[in-house]
């Protein structure tokens, strides 16, 4: 994507993101989003960008929460709806790891900058709307291997 020591090939980077998305790694996935977000090496298209934050957003990634978040505060490929924001903000919220400290800030201030601007009424809606999506989003834990019972191999 970037040209680290080779040529800068978006199409080529697309590729191995397309390829990595199908296997289910969700960074993937955000950075297909990033890609049609910016129009970077594809069209511009907010909806498609949005089709992918959401599959990256359903593995529990919190960049592409905020993402989300975005779309709906500026009303790119969707009406604009604040609560929404919020509430995509406020999981994503929840999900930033320790050594995503600086996405973790930008948005807590987004979270701020809107909350200043719904009545009571909207960050309530927002924060049921949060947890609909928290409960959909949250990472599981891995399930644990099989016992072997007699005669079988554990797996």
């Amino acid at each position: 994507e970037n040209g680290l020591g080779v040529e800068q090939n978006l199409v080529m980077a697309m590729t191995w993101y397309q390829s990595a998305a199908e296997q289910g790694e969700r960074m993937a996935m955000y950075n297909i989003g990033l890609f049609y977000q910016a129009g970077k090496g594809v069209d511009r298209d907010y909806g498609t960008a949005l089709d992918w934050f959401h599959k990256a957003a359903d593995k529990g990634d919190a960049s592409a929460m905020h993402s989300i978040g975005v779309l709906y505060a500026e009303g790119r490929g969707v009406q604009a709806d604040p609560v929404e924001a919020h509430a995509w903000y406020s999981v994503a919220d929840l999900r930033y790891l320790p050594e995503e400290a600086d996405e973790a800030r930008r948005n807590r201030r987004d979270i701020d900058e809107l909350a200043a601007r719904l009545d009571p009424e909207q960050l309530a809606r927002a924060k049921e709307r949060a947890s609909e999506i928290d409960a959909r989003t949250r990472p599981g834990d891995p399930e644990p291997p099989k016992r072997a019972g007699p005669g079988e191999k554990a797996t």
